[in-house]
């Protein structure tokens, strides 16, 4: 202060020394007159010397290199450049700009750009357990033209792996993450530094004691490759291993006597690599859940099965995975239908139209099916020959050809032809109930339901496949001859 004490005014100075620590605190400067004390702050902001580092970070070159390395910083950005022939074999040759740390760490950066020439010249994050050519490392790199990878030495000494091969087309500026969980390291990238995609996980055996930071090589031990960085953060407490869960379908309808299936997967965060045991919940009477298997790493089956006196409507299934103290859930929507009694035979009567389907009094497989008018006429008549699972042949009682989705697409508009029974499932139907007593007949092979487009009143229009929306054209009366 200038002067230290005053009746007006004072000049405060405040002078960073070469080695102060960067970052914000708040400075409080307290005025004081015998038992009056008064008090008002300031917000000082010590950024690092342009073109040295920050305090805490160290710059070297590893292993042989063809020409020295070196790393600056300014205004938030590092540029670190580096010569070496790879970061990979059983020794590596690079520059590092690193601090020293301890036990779990999460090491972000943006590698806003770099200027190698080799297709392979690499720049991104480490974990490394010393400055040694040969030292076990984890890290994430990014190349110029061949995209992104995870490259680890699992022991001192070792061939480097690339845990999932080279992501392509993932290219600079680019997000990269390395997360240390004990011996888990696990390696991601970002477009945006907010939404990440893990590239792999796995187990390096690394002493508590290592160094972070960022590796640049060239590739090419007669050149320099310059990288810049921005957005570096390095800090301690990575966050626990974890998982989530996923259904897929996230909805299933069943009839009565019949059951569905849907895919539980595990998806693992943070490294998460345990088993996780399933149960589910919230099953209405008369139906059971079978998962197979039912502890797992990474995915199961669930089958829900309907009794034939199951209860009939919609119930959320809740799906629980715990792993010791760790727990979570997802859900599935499951339709339980009434048993259909499809004895006898019909005329298959659109809500839209108000025509009926029709096989033209053709013969022969491939004829489109369309619609007419409702007259006394086995053109008009179909049948209905149970499958499995509450899925039914719609088959035409002048032709005994089965209503069949056009070369077994699974494309919304395919049109529907009549075709000898197969096995692909184009030709099966389950028939959903609707609550004014129509139907919605849904395809086994497509999940796309039988409807009339557009709601066409044509007796030439073909009936098609379509995305189910719950519209007129796609439900269907039947009447009893």
């Amino acid at each position: 202060f200038n002067p230290g004490s005053t009746t007006s005014s004072s000049t405060l100075t405040l002078t960073a020394s070469s080695t102060a620590a960067t970052g914000t605190v708040t400075v409080t400067i307290t005025g004081t007159d015998g038992t009056l004390t008064h008090t008002t702050t300031i917000s000082l902001t010590v950024n690092a010397a342009s073109g040295g580092l920050p305090a805490g970070w160290t710059d070297t070159d590893i292993g042989s290199v063809g020409i020295a390395g070196s790393a600056s910083y300014s205004g938030g950005v590092f540029t670190v450049s580096g010569s070496g022939a790879d970061i990979w074999g059983t020794a590596d040759s690079f520059n590092y700009a690193y601090q020293s740390i301890s036990g779990d760490q999460i090491v972000i950066a943006r590698v806003a750009s770099e200027n190698g020439t080799a297709s392979y010249a690499k720049s991104g994050v480490m974990i490394r357990e010393s400055t040694a050519s040969g030292s076990v490392f984890a890290s994430v790199l990014i190349t110029p033209a061949n995209g992104v990878a995870m490259e680890v030495r699992p022991t001192t000494g070792a061939s480097a792996i690339n845990l999932a091969g080279w992501i392509r087309n993932v290219l600079p500026p680019q997000w990269v993450k390395l997360v240390r969980s004990g011996s888990t390291f696990t390696g991601y990238y970002s477009a945006d530094g907010s939404s990440w995609t893990q590239i792999s996980s796995t187990s390096v055996t690394m002493a508590t004691s290592a160094t972070a930071g960022l590796a640049v090589t060239a590739h090419d031990n007669t050149s320099l490759n310059t990288a810049t960085f921005d957005n570096v953060s390095i800090s301690g407490s990575a966050p626990a291993p974890d998982f989530s869960l996923s259904a897929s379908p996230t909805s299933l309808t069943i009839t009565q006597g019949a059951n569905g299936t849907s895919t539980i997967t595990i998806n693992p965060v943070n490294g998460y690599n345990n088993t996780v045991s399933l149960s589910a919940s919230g099953l209405p009477s008369g139906v059971t859940a079978l998962f197979n298997p039912s502890s797992t790493t990474s995915s199961s089956t669930l089958t829900l099965s309907a009794s034939s006196t199951a209860a009939t409507g919609t119930a959320t299934v809740t799906i629980t995975g715990t792993d010791g103290t760790l727990t979570h859930t997802t859900t599935i929507s499951l339709t339980v239908n009434a048993t259909v009694n499809f004895s006898g035979i019909y005329q298959i009567q659109n809500e839209a139209s108000g025509l009926v389907l029709n096989n033209q009094g053709k013969l022969t497989n491939g004829s489109p099916i369309t619609q007419w008018t409702s007259v006394a006429s086995s053109n008009l008549d179909w049948q209905f020959f149970p499958t499995s699972n509450g899925y039914y042949q719609i088959n035409s009682c002048k032709s005994a050809l089965d209503a069949v989705v056009q070369s077994a697409s699974t494309a919304a508009g395919a049109g529907i032809i009549q075709w000898s029974f197969g096995s692909s499932g184009d030709d099966q139907w389950q028939p959903q109930a609707n609550s004014d007593g129509s139907y919605t007949f849904v395809n086994l092979k497509s999940g796309l339901v039988l409807a009339d487009p557009g709601g066409s009143t044509s007796t030439s229009t073909q009936m098609d496949q379509e995305t189910a929306t719950g519209g007129s054209n796609q439900k269907w009366m039947l009447l009893l001859q």
